[in-house]
């Protein structure tokens, strides 16, 4: 890939702000994760039952028990 194919930094920046920008705003939040949320998911899939000490309910939906 040469240079020429290459965005900038800021022209990456815009266009992921514009994105999250056009989603509902309840549904920003995990656009994009974070590593944190990251780690945290990898946890309650290690470990659904585990409740009292791994994220919020809200993050361990993402489990089927």
């Amino acid at each position: 890939m040469n240079d020429s194919n290459i965005i900038s930094k800021d022209a990456f920046d815009a266009i992921v702000e514009r994105f999250i920008s056009s989603r509902s705003e309840n549904k920003r939040e995990k656009t994009l994760i974070t590593q944190t949320m990251y780690d945290e998911a990898i946890e309650v899939l290690k470990e659904p039952k585990n409740k009292a000490t791994i994220s919020t309910p809200r993050h361990r939906y993402w489990v089927h028990n």
